[in-house]
């Protein structure tokens, strides 16, 4: 508690202290969320540990004392997470704070660069800031494959390809080329789940003998089932033949549209 009563002291600290500083002795950048390889991350979900990622440039020929402080908030404004890293700046110098979200939303990541916490002097000019969105995780069911990968190729309205695995949409039939629908329930496959977004694939443990050489399955991007969201949109209709083999036939959506 007193540790996060010191920090926002220092956040009300930047609101009312004047900037008088004559240029940056600190540069902040590269602010947002990695993985372990430091490269960016697209997707966050509920429950995640991730790693929130700040780049520090020391602009004086003198090492400097420092303390930086991230600062999450929500959509509503409300600060959900602060995090103190401090010590003495020699270079460059890249930080990493975890942090794992709760609930889903948009949350704004903020990074103030300041020299104590004692008597704090701000030593970067701007406060860096980055918004990301955090998703519910959603999860596969049964023992089949179960893969998130990157959305490679639109081929029509129920099928794509996800990490260049041909997926072919389990229950669900959309217009072939020619016939009326067509161009529609390929834009709106193409508009959820865009080429080089990340999908969630749930392969059909009924069908895992495929379909032509593609993998049956459901597919989910940006926390929605491309399955379900093509019935409801009137862009397919339910592929009745295989409600008896299905793995999902009996889940609700798929009761509701006649299996």
């Amino acid at each position: 508690m007193q540790k996060a009563l010191a920090i926002a002291a220092v956040l009300l600290s930047a609101i009312i202290m004047p900037q008088a500083l004559a240029q940056e002795q600190v540069s902040v950048s590269g602010l947002g969320i990695v993985d372990e390889k430091g490269a960016p991350v697209q997707n966050v979900m509920i429950g995640d540990s991730v790693s929130i990622q700040s780049v520090l440039k020391n602009n004086e020929q003198e090492e400097q004392a420092f303390v930086q402080i991230i600062q999450i908030q929500d959509s509503d404004g409300y600060v959900v997470f602060l995090a103190l890293t401090n010590g003495m700046l020699q270079s460059d110098q890249t930080l990493h704070t975890g942090w794992q979200p709760e609930k889903e939303g948009k949350y704004t990541i903020q990074a103030f660069v300041w020299t104590n916490i004692d008597s704090p002097l701000p030593l970067s000019l701007a406060v860096q800031k980055v918004t990301i969105d955090v998703k519910t995780q959603t999860k596969c069911s049964g023992s089949a494959s179960c893969f998130a990968g990157t959305v490679t190729k639109i081929t029509d309205g129920d099928t794509i390809r996800v990490d260049n695995v041909t997926i072919r949409l389990a229950l669900v039939n959309t217009p072939e080329r020619g016939e009326p629908g067509y161009s529609e329930a390929t834009k709106f496959t193409a508009a959820l789940c865009s080429v080089g977004s990340t999908a969630l694939v749930d392969e059909d443990d009924g069908q895992t003998q495929g379909s032509y050489g593609r993998m049956v399955a459901k597919v989910y991007c940006d926390g929605k089932m491309l399955n379900e969201e093509l019935l409801r949109a009137d862009h397919a209709v339910m592929y009745m033949s295989y409600c008896k083999v299905s793995e999902f036939a009996d889940e609700e959506w798929a009761v509701e549209y006649g299996c």
